[in-house]
């Protein structure tokens, strides 16, 4: 019997810095279950600027995708955790990736699998180096250990404490 995928809201699908299990670690205070996944009709390109990726709708979408991480079995916390972190040129949108079977499953299936995946607004492509392709490898051999102080160290610092205040709102404006 196949196996059945994760809800949306239980799982995200990520790209970039998110794949680092130190990163993880301290946003999440642990490390979700996570497992290879693909991305068909995306392209990840760097934000101009910063150490981290972003991912567009390919023009070709047939002819592109993106490497990444299916994280499952999020809670509500993690999701606002990771939703905090994410500012607000990124919407977590409904996406369909690719992972390999889950364990019992015959060698060699993948399956589909809907969740969602930060993605990059529309209109603010100007912000992104196109042609300048992400490399998770580069980005965890030159920049994991200055990143993960800041901005990941002082963000969740700050989730902390907007959670502690109690008062429901944890978006960053």
């Amino acid at each position: 019997i196949k196996a059945i995928s994760p809800p949306a809201q239980s799982s995200v699908f990520v790209y970039g810095t998110l794949m680092a299990e130190e990163v993880l670690s301290v946003l999440l205070g642990r490390v979700p279950v996570m497992r290879p996944a693909w991305l068909v009709g995306y392209e990840r390109w760097f934000v101009k600027d910063a150490a981290f990726p972003a991912i567009l709708e390919a023009e070709e979408p047939s002819l592109c995708s993106v490497d990444g991480r299916l994280l499952e079995g999020l809670s509500a916390r993690d999701l606002r955790a990771l939703d905090y972190f994410e500012d607000d040129r990124y919407v977590r949108t409904i996406v369909t990736v690719t992972a390999p079977a889950r364990t019992g499953s015959t060698a060699g299936e993948a399956e589909s699998c809907r969740t969602t995946a930060y993605v990059w607004t529309k209109g603010l492509g100007h912000f992104v180096d196109l042609g300048r392709p992400w490399s998770y490898e580069a980005f965890r051999a030159q920049e994991l250990t200055s990143y993960l102080e800041d901005p990941v160290r002082t963000c969740a610092t700050e989730f902390a404490l907007e959670e502690a205040r109690g008062d429901g709102s944890t978006d960053r404006a």
